[in-house]
């Protein structure tokens, strides 16, 4: 049996008082009906699947419509008894993919199973989907406590920039502590060494002391192969600067600005030298250790 026309549509969405014509041909076993969107499309497909679910108790069904359809052998069904509706029709739109697929979610309403092979299958997708909870759940706690540790990151570098202000800085005048905060002791905790600064935590745990380096820097750049700034007439203080970076500065191309001290067997006389040999004004030594090391006596 097949649908060959739908003889009467009124008060249904966009069509109010609509019927089949004898200009317009009857349907066959495959048709197409295509148009601009909202031209009334789906609003058809509705009184379809109004014989499927042969009822028009259902949400979309245009409130006070009325259709007739009538079959290849003659026979017609009304929208008011879709009850004795004698035929199987099965419709896929826009309402039965609302109500059929649940988008960002693990459940989906099933259609049919029509074999063993369907039913074992379902059964491993429950199995599967019971499994998937139980990683979600371990992702949900494990994101709970990296939120948590982030909160706790969060708080401790607010707090720790709030001592730094109150204690090194002076409210009585403006000073470069004034508005240290957060991001700026961010900045600072993030040019530390991660490598370097564990090996420290691990050998403190451990009860060990920890012998700081007491060499210059310089053995570090020959280790690299890296060009020497002073012969480019650059100012460098990986002369006195104590080693441990591995040179990372010098490595990337920039001089070094001595951020890990002044070493304890720098020879400050002889960078001094090496400043004179190179043409260079000795004072610009002093003036460059301003950055990380303008408190050391070195310095002033």
């Amino acid at each position: 049996m097949i649908v060959t026309k739908l003889s009467q549509i009124r008060s249904f969405g966009l069509f109010r008082d609509f019927a089949w014509d004898a200009g317009v041909p009857d349907l066959k076993r495959f048709n197409l009906v295509y148009g601009w969107n909202r031209s009334g499309k789906t609003t058809l497909s509705r009184a379809l699947g109004a014989c499927e679910r042969k009822s028009t108790d259902f949400d979309q069904y245009p409130e006070g419509g009325v259709f007739e359809v009538v079959t290849d052998t003659g026979s017609k069904v009304r929208s008011s008894d879709l009850g004795e509706c004698p035929f199987s029709i099965r419709v896929f739109n826009q309402d039965f993919i609302d109500e059929n697929v649940v988008f960002y979610s693990s459940a989906c309403n099933p259609i049919v199973y029509v074999s063993k092979e369907d039913i074992e299958a379902n059964r491993q997708l429950e199995e599967l989907s019971k499994a998937t909870d139980g990683l979600v759940s371990v992702r949900d706690a494990k994101r709970k406590v990296r939120d948590g540790a982030d909160k706790a990151l969060v708080d401790f570098r607010e707090a720790t920039a709030r001592t730094i202000k109150t204690t090194i800085g002076d409210h009585r005048v403006v000073d470069r502590y004034q508005y240290y905060d957060k991001a700026k002791l961010k900045q600072l905790t993030d040019s530390v060494d991660r490598a370097e600064f564990v090996a420290v935590l691990q050998r403190a745990l451990m009860g060990l002391s920890d012998r700081m380096p007491r060499e210059p820097m310089c053995a570090s750049c020959k280790v690299a192969e890296n060009e020497c700034f002073y012969e480019h007439g650059v100012v460098c203080l990986g002369l006195i600067t104590r080693s441990g970076c591995g040179a990372k500065c010098v490595s990337l191309g920039r001089p070094c600005t001595g951020c890990r001290g002044i070493a304890q067997d720098a020879n400050l006389t002889y960078a001094r030298q090496v400043l004179v040999e190179r043409g260079l004004d000795p004072a610009r030594l002093v003036s460059a250790m301003q950055l990380f090391n303008s408190l050391t006596e070195v310095a002033r």
